[in-house]
């Protein structure tokens, strides 16, 4: 069926052999991208990568003398979460049951004793002297 359509276009048996050489070239080199072999037993080279330190990208003299990291003899940082005790409104007692219904909004701001957050944690809990349901605040 092929070869009649071919014969009848006027097409030659050389156009069909070239149209499978460019086919299985094509196929050969898709191959050799991800690294695939096409002798059997060879294994493909490893090529290594000349990387670029960042300061190529910010510039030489950006980093010049400079090393990236943190300085020696400096302090980690560390979060500091100040909580006032939680007490209930209405009695004053501080004992409470576990904490459910946990909500926590990002945002940032000032407290009222002029300390930076950056979140609020809001948990309601139940007073075990009264009963009373409060939310207790936590700011982050």
């Amino acid at each position: 069926m092929w070869s009649a359509t071919c014969r009848a276009r006027g097409a030659s048996y050389a156009w069909a052999a070239n149209h499978w050489l460019d086919c299985l070239v094509g196929c050969a080199a898709g191959a050799l991208m991800p690294g695939v072999s096409l002798l059997r037993g060879a294994t493909p080279k490893k090529v290594k990568r000349n990387r670029k330190h960042v300061a190529y990208l910010l510039g030489e003299e950006a980093m010049a003398g400079k090393r990236p990291g943190r300085p020696k003899g400096s302090k980690n940082a560390v979060d500091v979460v100040v909580v006032e005790r939680s007490h209930c409104p209405k009695c004053g007692s501080s004992r409470r049951s576990e904490y459910w219904g946990k909500m926590v909004k990002r945002c940032t701001g000032l407290r009222a004793d002029g300390a930076p957050y950056t979140a609020i944690i809001r948990r309601r809990c139940r007073c075990l002297d009264c009963g009373q349901v409060r939310i207790d605040k936590e700011y982050l």
